[in-house]
């Protein structure tokens, strides 16, 4: 008896140590990083299908075929180098896939010619779109580095709290010179010196107002902090806000406002803020909010602005939100979104959007916007 109590206790012993054994493996596999960024714990792969609407199921497939040829070169210096020129060119850090490949590649394979036709002709919505490459921390990062690539696939925040509104991407491991898939978050982005090459997609409108430099690039909030304290009169804020859809396949939702102003001292400029992150339960609620929205150097005399809401994806080209016109002058509003579509006040597509009304606001002390059934935010001071 005694004999078998001990062997019974041995049992029990070695099953505790590779019990534990086991959750040290996957704690570690967990913690892995490399150059600081986590490994993904699943096959990239897993991620294409994630979407249920079969057109962006075909968009993320052909990303992630981009996101292998750029692998493929990544050490290719004239191709490398002519993302660069292009994107700089473009003022929002965006190149166009196929363009920028045919220039810089003369001599190439069918299978590649046959890529560069998909990546132009992706159908979403009755319109075509093609693949740009977006590099979000184009201005900081070292040049002469190798890339992290991504397909801009997003990582479900909601079941994973340690990377909030990440991306999986790609990064080659000098050690053994092999590419890695990781999870890439915004601030290690922007704070990465390599540069962050990320697949994003455009419709022929914004490619047009791409190349004529209408399509401007918006400011964090924060940039402007000190400037905006500085000779404001009044402040201007968001409120309760609600969002009534969802434009995001998985983990919350990122509730943006891009704010475009002109005035006769500053000309144009424009502002982007993230007002809330949103779980998918919270749709059709009635959510809080404070963040800034303009002040009175932007809307008194001469001056006017003009906003949207929308879905805010950071790894994304910048998308037109649509045009605000007053006394002549028109503010083409922007904000980095998958699609023009993802937004929660106005359509892009459907005419003229009216200047803020900051008298109203002043002299009622709040505003409600909303111009369909998507959502609504009030503004206040």
């Amino acid at each position: 008896m005694r004999m078998n109590i001990t062997i019974l206790l041995a049992t029990v012993s070695l099953l505790f140590l590779f019990s534990c054994e086991d959750d040290l493996n996957r704690m570690d596999s967990k913690n892995v990083t490399i150059e600081g960024f986590e490994l993904l714990e699943n096959d990239i792969y897993s991620l294409v299908e994630l979407e249920s609407d079969p057109e962006i199921v075909n968009i993320n497939k052909v990303a992630l075929d981009l996101s292998y040829q750029l692998m493929s070169n990544s050490l290719n210096t004239d191709m490398i180098n002519e993302i660069y020129k292009s994107a700089k060119q473009m003022k929002v850090n965006s190149a166009f896939f196929g363009e920028t490949v045919r220039r810089s590649i003369s001599a190439r394979s069918t299978n590649v010619d046959q890529l560069l036709f998909r990546a132009e002709s992706m159908m979403y919505n009755g319109e075509n779109y093609q693949a740009t490459i977006h590099i979000p921390n184009l201005d900081n990062a070292d040049l002469d580095l190798e890339p992290i690539i991504s397909p801009a696939y997003e990582i479900d925040d909601t079941t994973d709290s340690t990377c909030i509104d990440c991306i999986a991407g790609f990064i080659k491991d000098n050690s053994t010179n092999k590419w890695k898939e990781i999870l890439l978050s915004e601030e290690q982005a922007m704070r990465s010196k390599r540069p962050i090459m990320v697949i994003s997609q455009v419709n022929d409108y914004t490619k047009e107002i791409m190349k004529e430099r209408r399509l401007l690039p918006s400011k964090l909030d924060n940039d402007l902090e000190e400037e905006r304290n500085r000779a404001a009169v009044t402040t201007y804020y968001t409120g309760n806000f609600i969002i009534n859809k969802r434009h995001e396949a998985s983990g919350r939702s990122e509730v943006a406002i891009a704010v475009y102003s002109w005035s006769p001292t500053t000309g144009y400029g424009g502002v982007e803020t993230k007002i809330a992150e949103v779980e998918k339960k919270n749709i059709g609620r009635v959510q809080g909010s404070s963040a800034r929205f303009v002040d009175t150097r932007f809307t008194d005399g001469a001056a006017f602005t003009g906003f949207n809401m929308f879905e805010r994806d950071w790894y994304h080209s910048s998308q037109p939100l649509g045009e605000v016109t007053e006394s002549g002058r028109t503010l083409h509003l922007s904000g980095k979104a998958r699609f023009s579509s993802n937004f929660y006040i106005y359509s892009p597509f459907s005419g003229v959007i009216p200047p803020f009304d900051a008298d109203y606001v002043h002299q009622n002390g709040s505003i409600t916007y909303y111009k369909n059934n998507y959502g609504k935010l009030l503004v206040k001071r």
